[in-house]
């Protein structure tokens, strides 16, 4: 009978160390920070998309993020592959080229008061 009662105390304790577990596990989860978009900002010569030096800081913008055109003169932000951005601003006298067929995919807002160039180049 002390056997018994032995090994129910066990599992009740087993129980309550997962249930406690799993209970800080849910906690610890529900505390992790949600990754914000990031403003990423060319540089005024812009260059590549994927190139790092076109932009301020030297990351290229991720998929989530918010990329902002600012080149100046007959500088541009150049597409040369498909890519996707949550947000996309052209500022004015700011200009982004496509070198062919390629995609820029928008998953956000698009707000144009620059230049796009590139008869094939796709924003969608």
């Amino acid at each position: 009978m002390k056997e018994n009662k032995a090994k129910l105390n066990n599992k009740k304790f087993l129980l309550m160390g997962v249930f406690v577990f799993i209970f800080a596990i849910s906690v610890f989860l529900v505390s992790v920070p949600k990754a914000e978009a990031a403003t990423v900002t060319s540089t005024v010569t812009g260059g590549d998309w994927t190139t790092g030096s076109t932009w301020v800081g030297g990351s290229v913008p991720a998929n989530s993020d918010i990329a902002v055109i600012a080149t100046t003169g007959a500088n541009s932000v150049t597409i040369g592959a498909n890519n996707k951005i949550n947000t996309i601003t052209v500022n004015s006298g700011a200009i982004l080229s496509f070198t062919d067929a390629f995609t820029l995919t928008i998953n956000g807002n698009l707000a144009v008061s620059g230049t796009v160039n590139g008869a094939t180049g796709i924003l969608k």
